[in-house]
């Protein structure tokens, strides 16, 4: 495990998201790059080995849809239990696309060769740290896929993600700013779609597992959807 390392990415700006961002790196039994968009006290960055803090947190706001063609709805049962679509207040793929390029970065620099990317809010076992490793002496890549039922379309799961550094660099080196993040010419599109159509179109050797067998051993999406990233 000595060629490993993880990179954890936080946005910690409520007590719940710091103990959760805490329980992470405590799981955690290989060297840590902690990559966050809001500050964290000392005693959390005790527990990393490095950390990145940039200040910049672009969010995507739902006032701004329309100028990159985009829309991003979830829906809700009202009082009379119709079904009601409501649009995210923000869209937040590409500030964690540049929290992760910002610590894929770094661990290039410090010479790692396998990285495992980890969202503050996931627990991930130390067998299941451990296997990965072990597979991506014949993999390029683990990753985990949801099926249609999440997204509409397959996509992979971008909480957890382990890959030797040189083949997933490349993807979180593509993007340089939020139109290019975005202006794709899809009217929906998500990190997750996008991981699998760009990973797709490369020639690489994939261990694909279901998303439903990374939960048994290790805790996932502990914060969800709705409450990631935006102060209130």
């Amino acid at each position: 495990m000595n060629d490993s390392i993880c990179l954890v990415i936080a946005h910690a700006n409520t007590n719940y998201r710091k103990r959760l961002l805490n329980e992470c790196l405590n799981s955690i039994n290989t060297p840590i790059v902690l990559s966050t968009n809001y500050p964290v006290n000392e005693e959390t960055q005790q527990l990393c080995d490095n950390y990145l803090y940039n200040k910049n947190n672009p969010l995507l706001y739902k006032e701004d849809y329309d100028k990159y063609n985009v829309i991003y709805n979830y829906w809700k049962l009202d009082s009379n239990g119709d079904k009601v679509t409501i649009p995210f207040e923000f869209e937040h793929g590409y500030a964690v696309y540049c929290l992760i390029k910002d610590g894929l970065d770094l661990i290039e620099k410090l010479g790692y060769k396998k990285v495992h990317i980890i969202n503050y809010d996931y627990q991930i076992s130390s067998d299941t740290l451990n296997d990965n490793s072990k597979s991506l002496d014949d993999f390029d890549m683990v990753v985990y896929e949801y099926d249609k039922q999440i997204y509409g379309v397959n996509s992979y799961c971008s909480g957890f993600i382990s890959s030797k550094l040189e083949h997933i660099l490349p993807f979180f080196s593509q993007f340089k700013d939020l139109e290019s993040y975005y202006t794709s010419g899809e009217y929906f599109t998500l990190l997750e779609i996008k991981l699998k159509k760009n990973l797709d179109l490369k020639n690489l050797n994939i261990s694909k597992n279901l998303f439903d067998n990374l939960q048994e051993n290790n805790k996932l999406n502990q914060e969800g959807l709705l409450e990631f990233s935006k102060e209130k």
